[in-house]
């Protein structure tokens, strides 16, 4: 029999994938690295979607984004950071409980 860590297919990337303006960009993060978005623009725009390993943050949670909008105005920073990593955030704005960790003592 396999121990549970092997049968995991755990994927050792995170995917931020953000579209503007009809154009698509992509980002890859390590799994535990913290996560910065920051879009500058020359023109008033908006970001038209946002997902980070394909869980969709604009709309359903535009709260968490800066000014609590899409919004990218002209010459003006728009920035979303996670300071810790991706899946402790998520369960954390998602209510989806607690995550356990191995006890290292």
């Amino acid at each position: 029999m396999k121990n549970f860590s092997e049968l995991l297919d755990t994927n050792q990337e995170i995917i931020v994938t953000i579209k503007v303006q009809g154009v698509t960009f992509t980002q890859i993060y390590g799994l535990l690295d913290p996560i910065t978005i920051e879009l500058n623009s020359e023109n008033d725009t908006t970001v038209e979607s946002l997902l980070i390993d394909e869980f969709e943050l604009i709309p359903e949670y535009n709260h968490l984004l800066p000014n609590s909008s899409p919004f990218v105005q002209a010459n003006t920073p728009w920035k979303f950071s996670i300071g810790e990593p991706f899946y402790h955030w998520k369960h954390q704005v998602t209510h989806s409980g607690w995550l356990f960790y191995q006890n290292t003592k």
